[in-house]
């Protein structure tokens, strides 16, 4: 059934089943930390507690009781907790055993539920984890190939979550959190690969006059200290997850709209069936469970193809963000679009480039979607190097929870930037109006 956005701005309103004058979006279906500390030694110190504790504390607390009306097989059965449920990722990507009756020890895919449900928390909350073993910031280290955080885009106003005389936190500072606007409710905008907060530009100012919207930097950004960006942490997507989650617990945010740029998507999807009480809605921008084809999947890429990619940033990585620039925004070098995402992309340090294009588009996140119960608004280009439209079909049919697309006339993998015109409108409706129901 064919869903339509009503004229009206009034904010907040449900999307009525059927509108004559508005702009068809698409189908709805109904189915189903990081820290400061001293030293690279603090750092790692930082990183193993981190490790330890959330390792250690999750699965140590009783799990919640079903209520006395669930029946087995119900929507509120119990999950393990996030770090669980990605092992359990991994095991159902690798591949099936050749032989499977030999004696030595082999993976078993775990299955995993489609259902709706709540994952038990741990003990110990995320801000704690994300911030275990850094009691106070350290001065910003000096020094050659260290290159300083570019200037803000906008004047942060912190006040507005924190209160009044309260000291910003180590996350906050890590990630160059900045709370901007008032209102009620709140809007939290993710960036993606190459870029960083300043991506958002064009959307932030439409939205401050009513709403608290809060930006920050991804660790690897240009923008975040080299020095805290831990290879191991960001391996898989789960790291920048605890990420989110330790920035929400921080600022004590409640529930949010959370808008995630490409990566940004999924790992607003990975926070959410963990704390699905802080997200009241998720706007997926270009984003993609997996970029790696398969027999029954098309993710817009072939694994040759990204051999090649990670072999060129090895070999050339200034040379390699002037031709993978153009291609990924849609446009030529004298493109102002294209000029700032060579910019950010190119304030990334090469190692740490390399390492999370690695992460994001060797992922495979199609296991968990049945476990996203939160609504989520899937916008996509028509034209996207990066994610062909029929992933955004994918994701709308594989979602647990309900979800809608709208498939944008715009071109490239940051519409964002290249056509504000066409999707900063579109951005606003999904933000404003919520899934009819």
């Amino acid at each position: 059934m064919t869903r339509q956005y009503p004229s009206s701005n009034h904010v907040d309103q449900k999307v009525p089943p059927h509108m004559g004058d508005g702009t068809a979006v698409g189908r709805m279906i109904s189915k189903k930390p990081i820290f400061r500390a001293k030293s690279n030694r603090a750092i790692q110190n930082y990183i193993s507690k981190c490790i330890h504790v959330d390792k250690r504390r999750h699965g140590t607390r009783p799990p919640r009781q079903i209520p006395s009306s669930a029946s087995a097989g119900s929507r509120d059965q119990i999950l393990p907790p996030l770090p669980l449920l990605m092992m359990m990722i991994k095991q159902s990507n690798q591949p099936p055993d050749p032989n499977p009756t030999a004696t030595t020890a082999t993976t078993q895919r775990v299955p995993v539920s489609r259902t709706r449900t709540r994952i038990p928390l741990p003990d110990k909350s995320y801000h704690e984890i994300a911030t275990c073993g850094a009691s106070e910031p350290p001065k910003e280290p000096a020094g050659p190939g260290t290159s300083p955080p570019a200037t803000p885009p906008l004047d942060p106003n912190p006040e507005s979550i924190r209160g009044a005389g309260e000291a910003m936190g180590i996350v906050e500072e890590a990630h160059n959190v900045k709370v901007l606007g008032s209102g009620e409710r709140t809007i939290v905008l993710a960036h993606g690969f190459g870029t960083d907060q300043s991506v958002w530009k064009h959307l932030v100012p439409h939205l401050v006059g009513s709403y608290r919207v809060v930006v920050y930097d991804n660790m690897g950004a240009g923008t975040t200290n080299p020095d805290y960006f831990d290879f191991e942490r960001y391996t898989t997507l789960e790291g920048y997850a605890y990420d989110l989650l330790a920035i929400l617990e921080e600022l004590h945010i409640g529930a949010c709209v959370f808008v995630g740029h490409s990566a940004s998507a999924m790992v607003g999807a990975i926070a959410s069936i963990s704390r699905p009480d802080l997200f009241t809605k998720i706007v997926m921008l270009s984003g993609s469970p997996r970029y790696v084809n398969d027999p029954d999947y098309f993710g817009g890429f072939e694994q040759e193809e990204l051999d090649q990619l990670f072999e060129a940033m090895r070999e050339n990585y200034k040379a390699w963000c002037s031709g993978f620039a153009p291609m990924a925004v849609g446009g030529d070098m004298d493109s102002v679009a294209v000029q700032e995402f060579s910019r950010t992309l190119f304030n990334m340090r090469p190692d740490i480039a390399l390492s999370v294009a690695q992460t994001i588009f060797t992922s495979d996140m199609r296991s968990i979607l049945g476990l996203v119960t939160v609504p989520c608004h899937i916008v996509q280009s028509m034209k996207d190097l990066a994610v062909p439209v029929v992933v955004s079909e994918y994701l709308h049919q594989h979602l647990g929870g309900d979800s809608i697309v709208e498939v944008m006339q715009s071109d490239g993998h940051l519409p964002q930037l290249s056509s504000p015109d066409t999707v900063i409108p579109v951005i606003l409706r999904h933000i404003h109006y919520d899934i009819a129901t």
